[in-house]
């Protein structure tokens, strides 16, 4: 059975790097290890009343912010593309959405070899 590396990241507030796609995605060739990247986009909940609208517009900067999260995972997704294909890892890939205080328990619990304690400052672990 052949192993695989998960390489689960969360793009709220801040996603991995384009060099870790490429790190990630080596390290799965050194571990002859195929690799599985589950992005984790951020879903705010709606927590303007209406008095803050009228200061801020809550639902732009929400849309905003997830719109960011979602293009981060996209990005994160396509370089591991390119760097596993570079590399002859198999690549699969899954996005998940959760809201900022859950994001953390989204990982898959699943065998293998993780790799989200790979990340600098990385505030899923």
């Amino acid at each position: 059975m052949k192993r695989k590396a998960i390489f689960p990241f969360v793009t709220y507030p801040d996603a991995p790097t384009d060099a870790m796609a490429s790190q990630v995605a080596a390290a799965a060739g050194i571990l002859d290890a195929d690799l599985h990247a589950l992005a984790v986009n951020v879903d705010i909940p709606d927590i303007g009343n209406a008095f803050s609208r009228l200061l801020v517009d809550v639902p732009g900067m929400t849309r905003a912010a997830e719109g960011k999260s979602r293009q981060a995972g996209e990005r994160v997704h396509a370089m591991l593309a390119t760097a596993a294909r570079q590399r002859g890892v198999a690549l699969s890939t899954e996005t998940k959405v959760a809201e900022p205080a859950d994001m953390s328990n989204v990982a898959p619990r699943a065998p293998g070899i993780s790799t989200s304690s790979w990340l600098p400052r990385n505030r899923a672990t």
